[in-house]
């Protein structure tokens, strides 16, 4: 008979940062407009927020989360493909799924490891999980985590289907054992986290009460 295992994952919580405001209205603070004229406008928005709240030359490593990445890019993709014309490569590269994380580690010049994350409406919990998960790693890798939420809001044709606006969350945990949430995995269970005891208030607190458009 196989056993359940338990297994406590600690960490601290030292900065965070939100917004969910117009992106066509946004000022830049940290960058010029030279630097970020190839992205879309909350990625713009995700770029200069990071680089102005963040050191991101202490990063060990960053965890990006969205539900649907650039679907506005990818679409205007599509477009091109259907009308014939001829794909930009400038646009292709902007339309992948880790394209904010590797142009954060491009700008700071920083090639720190970099995991990017959809997973539906758990994608915050997922790409949180993973964060944290990182700090409580047997070989001590990681000391300090940004975890990066980034999702736009889809273009008309598509907002029956996603439900999604323009948010923004960065958390930067560190190892530490301000926080922490107990997990249950469970052999039987066909999730490899059967229970997350105290992840719902966890989650809360660390969102600072703020309440994104996400199943948490």
């Amino acid at each position: 008979m196989q056993s359940t295992t338990n297994n406590r994952l600690q960490f601290s919580l030292k900065k965070a940062l939100f917004w969910d405001l117009d992106p066509t209205e946004y000022r830049l603070q940290s960058l010029k407009k030279m630097q970020v004229r190839r992205f879309s406008p909350m990625h713009k928005v995700g770029i200069d927020q990071i680089c102005t709240a963040f050191d991101i030359t202490n990063i060990d490593y960053l965890v990006h989360t969205s539900r649907h990445g650039e679907l506005n890019t990818s679409d205007d993709l599509i477009q091109n493909i259907i009308k014939g014309e001829t794909l930009s490569p400038s646009k292709f590269s902007q339309s992948t799924h880790n394209a904010l994380p590797g142009n954060l580690s491009a700008m700071c010049k920083r090639p720190f490891p970099i995991s990017s994350i959809s997973a539906g409406k758990s994608s915050i919990s997922m790409g949180m999980i993973s964060a944290i998960s990182a700090l409580n790693s047997a070989d001590n890798e990681y000391y300090r985590v940004l975890f990066v939420y980034l999702e736009s809001s889809p273009r008309d044709l598509y907002k029956d289907v996603v439900d999604t606006s323009n948010q923004l969350a960065c958390l930067l945990f560190e190892r530490g054992n301000d926080y922490s949430i107990d997990t249950v995995n469970d052999p039987n269970h066909k999730d490899e986290f059967q229970s997350l005891k105290d992840w719902d208030r966890t989650s809360k607190l660390v969102l600072n009460s703020v309440v994104l458009d996400q199943s948490i």
